[in-house]
């Protein structure tokens, strides 16, 4: 993480405005990231609501994909907030919804911190399972994340007290860091390492093997100082605190003191600043522990007491152990052996409940998980049930339109039918009238058309009827319509048009018809129409129009046919 990280993103005050509007779709994955980022500079309680929100906004849309991004970005807010049944509840959550998409980089990720979840829940087994599980899946589909699942699972270890183990998982880490570009994943690994390593070398001091831990310590400093280095160097502001804080802890184990005081000092103060409680916590108890050993029993008793409630609070179930074992040794120290004996039967009397809870934890999670998997069935079946009526729906749409284009239309031509036609003058006269427009309409008869049907057939009649249709179509703009009026007879009907306008549109029709090619549906069948035109100035009525149209056409069939009147 860079230094300016923080700097860069919204205030609180910014992000409660926006939280106030409803998210989009487009914005979940984007408020996600943003969760995320809050949560890494401390600031976890926005994060929470941005990232429930997002969670929120990927659910109304329906897209499982999101969601499981919007719920990973919600179980890293609660786990700065140490909230860790609720980051449980959070991933197995996102399992389930993942399950289906098949996502295995999703999966191994979810699994990582599920790891680190179970881990400080005291669900030791769980916790290796998990991460053993996600170094599975990055192996094959995601070595990008090898590195990170290998220290991940080395961290749980050495809390299980199995730094043998988690060295060689750290080492691996780092081994894999190194091959890679990412210059911080590289220092992470380096830092964690010298952690393990440390830890490890204060487990041998515990069983007496003095020198060979006082050179794996004095070795761990000497790598501690070098990472230091590097960090300031690659503004890996982040970094700086941890290794510092380990850098005191080796100080610690090799009885400098006043060193270790002066190192603890420094991340204490850079824990306030950046409102990381837990790293606050860790350095007070190491404090406290140097205070006992120095025989400042009151100042001691005070710091590790303090961190006990800290850690109770948040259900490290890890960190409880250490406060109550250095407890017992100030205790011990002071000389008041009952309490020491009460200090460290607690501490054996957690770890005995530890071991309950970790089954108690995989009854828990196998109940969660089955309950997030019966509510993903029920989603599905229910997603699959809405898709099926919808398809039904769609067909019956079509059906209805298909039987509403049918009554409106005329089957032999797909022009619109005699009934729909009068309809459709109605109300454009009226709608003209309104508008105190004109509305004209034309009449068009097949010049005839009897004598085609006895010389080439009905069938051939029909054809002739269908390529008319084909050129009144053509002839008509988007306002117009074409009509089979009844046997050879066509209406037109021209909004906003006067009849002189209509009879020059009429025009061009007649001679598309005289002059058209017909020999193809027989030989020499010639094609004519007569049309009349009449427009609604003067009418009173639907009714009084069509009458004026006919009689035109009749005028014009009177004095000689292919022509308009």
């Amino acid at each position: 993480m860079t230094a300016d990280l923080s700097t860069a993103l919204p205030s609180d005050a910014a992000l409660e405005v926006r939280l106030a509007r409803p998210c989009s779709l487009a914005e979940v994955a984007e408020l996600s990231e943003l969760a995320r980022q809050l949560a890494a500079v401390g600031r976890a309680r926005i994060a929470l609501q941005v990232a429930q929100y997002a969670v929120d906004g990927a659910e109304r849309g329906n897209d499982a994909t999101l969601r499981v991004q919007g719920l990973r970005a919600r179980a890293r807010a609660q786990g700065e907030l140490a909230e860790y049944t609720a980051v449980v509840r959070s991933l197995l959550e996102a399992q389930s919804l993942n399950r289906e998409a098949g996502d295995s980089k999703q999966e191994l990720l979810i699994l990582s911190t599920l790891g680190v979840a179970y881990g400080k829940l005291g669900g030791r087994a769980e916790a290796i399972a998990s991460h053993e599980a996600a170094l599975a899946l990055a192996a094959q589909y995601a070595p990008e994340f090898e590195s990170e699942c290998y220290g991940n699972l080395g961290l749980t270890l050495v809390n299980c007290e199995r730094a043998t183990e988690a060295l060689v998982y750290m080492r691996q880490a780092l081994t894999l860091a190194e091959r890679g570009q990412d210059e911080m994943n590289k220092l992470r690994a380096r830092m964690n390492l010298n952690a393990v390593r440390a830890a490890a070398a204060e487990m041998r001091l515990r069983r007496g093997e003095e020198t060979a831990a006082r050179e794996e310590l004095h070795a761990v400093l000497a790598d501690c100082e070098v990472v230091l280095g590097d960090c300031r160097a690659a503004h890996a502001d982040a970094f700086i605190p941890p290794v510092i804080q380990h850098i005191g802890i080796v100080h610690k184990c090799l009885g400098d003191f006043a060193i270790a005081r002066a190192r603890f000092g420094y991340v204490t103060a850079m824990a306030r600043q950046r409102g990381w409680k837990r790293l606050e916590m860790d350095v007070l108890l190491h404090v406290g522990a140097i205070d006992s050993q120095a025989g400042a029993f009151a100042v001691a008793e005070e710091a590790l007491t303090r961190a006990l409630g800290y850690y109770e609070a948040a259900h490290y179930q890890t960190s409880i152990l250490e406060a109550h074992l250095e407890l017992a040794k100030l205790y011990e120290r002071k000389g008041a052996f009952d309490r020491a004996y009460a200090a460290m039967k607690k501490h054996y009397q957690i770890r005995l409940e530890m071991a309950a809870s970790e089954e108690q934890l995989r009854v828990q999670v196998h109940a969660w998980r089955e309950e997030y998997d019966v509510l993903q069935r029920q989603a599905d079946a229910a997603q699959q049930a809405a898709a099926t009526l919808a398809g039904e729906n769609a067909v019956l749409a079509a059906r209805n339109r298909s039987l509403d284009h049918e009554a409106r239309h005329d089957p032999l031509t797909g022009l619109a039918n005699r009934r729909y036609g009068d309809a459709y003058v109605e109300q454009q006269f009226k709608l003209q009238g309104a508008r105190n427009r004109v509305l004209a309409l034309a009449i068009l008869d097949i010049d005839h058309f009897k004598a085609i049907n006895d010389r080439y057939s009905h069938i051939t009649g029909d054809m002739v009827l269908r390529q008319a249709a084909a050129l009144l179509r053509g002839a008509c703009r988007d306002s117009d319509l074409a009509v089979r009026f009844g046997g050879d007879e066509f209406l037109l009907v021209f909004p906003n048009t006067t009849a002189a306008q209509a009879e020059a549109i009429c025009e061009r029709l007649r001679t598309r018809f005289s002059t058209g090619s017909w020999g193809a549906l027989g030989q020499g069948l010639r094609v004519t129409v007569t049309i009349g035109v009449a427009d609604s100035r003067g009418a009173q009525s639907p009714l009084d129009l069509l009458r004026a149209a006919d009689a035109r056409l009749y005028q014009a069939k009177d004095a000689r046919s292919n022509r308009v009147a």
